[in-house]
């Protein structure tokens, strides 16, 4: 038989103020950030750039059409304004 691992302990619940909030999280984040390697970073950063574009990508594609001539959905580039300057 393997000894289970004990569960993690979570510290109890406090009170924080308002105005500390934003420094507790930053401390903790740190923390975090410090404990975690280069790949475990990297790794991090492209699931959230990843949900970021999927959700850039969701959004342009059930976006209605404009009102505006010349545009639609997200084909608001360079196009669109090279068209209207000419």
């Amino acid at each position: 038989m393997t000894p289970e691992a004990p569960a993690p302990q979570t510290p109890p619940a406090q009170y924080v103020g308002a105005e500390y909030v934003l420094d507790v999280m930053g401390r903790a984040g740190v923390r975090r950030i410090r404990s975690l390697s280069a790949v475990q970073i990297l790794v991090l950063a492209a699931i959230g750039g990843g949900f970021i574009t999927s959700a850039r990508c969701s959004r342009c594609c059930s976006a209605p059409a404009s009102t505006r001539p010349g545009r639609s959905g997200c084909s608001r580039g360079s196009d669109s304004r090279r068209a209207s300057s000419s």
